[in-house]
């Protein structure tokens, strides 16, 4: 049954040179065919949602199965840029770094660590630049409740707080992916009413002693980009027989190694409007969310309402 049904009216932008597989969400009359062309060097052509049949076959609730999701959380399910009100909202990191880490010097190292480490794609690189942000936010001081503090003025878009009830009510469950803080994560999921919503939490844990922050557990796995990609599957595969269908939705190119290793989820790139103007979209890294997942949303507001559409399109032609 579907839950938003205006879902079916919907237009999609497709390649036509790679078996469809490559779909850009149309919204608010916004143009896209200039923009794909330049960004993603491809032809592209218009079509219909009942042309992508191909679609039903990775939809984890087919002929009545239950399914799994996984989500980034920084700029997936949050809002990450100019916000509707006007305020700036930056990822978990940004936010403790821009409103907690206050010492000239300590900004210095921290503008020092993002150009060393900002292009490495590594997990070994991955990990020391996250040690060394830990590092550095223990240096400031950083406490258990300034970071709750933090928590509890990150925004969710509109829409995530229905979806996920609404995905969860369907029999379905979630999972978020995240090279960001495990108890940030859960604080904002807890005060927007949605963390026993939530199967499990893969992100760094963190470690405090008593009030201050210390650094990471180290005997726990550690999350980062270039191995979210083992963290879906896992989830994707727990308790299960048989390779289940999923969805997989990331909004960064931190995201693509976790759809580029999971080929049998039906992966959805949500391209936020990020530093939208009246220019057009943000389309930093299209070429590449355009390799490597099969559904590329690209809306000019906040909202997750289209990736709802887009999933709630997908339940209600495979019923």
């Amino acid at each position: 049954m579907p839950v938003f049904p205006s879902v079916v009216k919907l237009t999609f932008i497709t390649s036509c040179l790679f078996q469809e597989r490559e779909i850009i969400y149309k919204t608010n009359a916004e143009t896209l065919k200039t923009a794909l062309l330049s960004a993603a060097g491809r032809a592209v052509t218009g079509v219909t949602i009942s042309q992508q049949e191909f679609l039903i076959k990775r939809m984890p609730w087919k002929n009545g199965e239950t399914g799994k999701g996984v989500f980034d959380f920084d700029g997936c399910l949050t809002l990450v840029g100019i916000t509707p009100d006007g305020t700036s909202q930056g990822t978990i990191w940004q936010e403790i770094g821009d409103q907690l880490v206050t010492h000239p010097g300590l900004k210095r190292r921290m503008s020092a660590d993002y150009h060393k480490y900002a292009g490495r794609t590594d997990i070994d690189g991955q990990k020391e630049w996250a040690d060394r942000a830990y590092e550095n936010f223990h240096k400031a001081g950083v406490t258990r409740q300034n970071l709750l503090d933090i928590a509890d003025n990150i925004i969710l878009r509109p829409w995530v707080t229905d979806f996920i009830k609404e995905f969860i009510a369907a029999g379905h469950k979630i999972a978020i992916v995240s090279y960001g803080m495990k108890q940030v994560i859960e604080r904002v999921l807890e005060k927007n009413g949605i963390r026993n919503y939530v199967t499990a939490i893969y992100a760094d844990t963190l470690k405090f002693s008593g009030d201050h922050l210390r650094g990471v557990v180290d005997y726990l796995p550690r999350v980062v980009p270039a191995n979210k990609d083992v963290f879906a599957r896992i989830f994707i595969h727990l308790n299960e027989d048989y390779p289940k269908r999923a969805i997989i939705v990331g909004d960064s190119v931190h995201d693509l190694q976790m759809f580029r290793g999971n080929p049998q989820a039906l992966r959805i790139y949500l391209n936020h409007p990020g530093s939208y103007t009246a220019k057009g979209f943000n389309y930093h890294n299209l070429k590449e969310a355009v390799r490597a997942a099969d559904v590329v949303i690209a809306t000019p507001d906040w909202s997750f309402q289209p990736v709802a559409d887009f999933i709630n399109w997908a339940t209600y032609t495979s019923s």
